[in-house]
């Protein structure tokens, strides 16, 4: 479910032809990644994503990306 929500995204923004979103808030984070860490920002572009973290998130953010299916890269 988690997976097809990024997908989506990306998508649209390929399609109004939108370079890339930054996205900051927790709440919309974990709804697009399954990331539920206090602190991350996603960026999102029609062919790749980053969620940004500290180090305190560096097995949580790992764990539950995967969990999530979501398709996307990790920077600690």
């Amino acid at each position: 479910l988690i997976a097809g929500r990024l997908g989506r995204l990306q998508s649209v923004l390929a399609d109004h032809h939108i370079d890339s979103l930054v996205v900051t808030n927790l709440v919309n984070i974990a709804y697009l990644t399954g990331f539920t860490g206090s602190a991350g920002t996603l960026v999102v572009s029609s062919d790749t994503a980053l969620l940004i973290t500290d180090g305190r998130y560096t097995t949580q953010s790992h764990e539950q990306v995967e969990a999530s299916g979501a398709d996307l890269d990790i920077v600690i």
